[in-house]
């Protein structure tokens, strides 16, 4: 997961880039939630960023997120999405 981890973090900043040159007048925010299998570990955390402006911050948040445990080949991430 850490290679797509680092493309997800890269293609948002490149949309972003992308969508204010093209769109001046509108105002993007950006925000991110990871969301963590409690299968793989009970201390597990969910991570949520907030919606936002500053790429450059989001970009901080977003690249502190290391992937762990694994070994099960479904995700949760209805339940990911239900939590925020």
């Amino acid at each position: 997961m850490g290679r797509e981890i680092n493309a997800a973090n890269d293609y948002v900043i490149q949309i972003f880039e992308e969508l204010s040159k093209k769109y001046i007048k509108f105002n993007f925010q950006f925000g991110a939630s990871f969301y963590r299998d409690k299968i793989d570990s009970k201390k597990d955390k969910n991570e949520y960023f907030p919606l936002t402006t500053d790429m450059e911050a989001l970009k901080k948040n977003i690249s502190k997120i290391k992937p762990e445990g694994g070994g099960d080949i479904p995700e949760d991430w209805v339940e990911g999405i239900k939590r925020h």
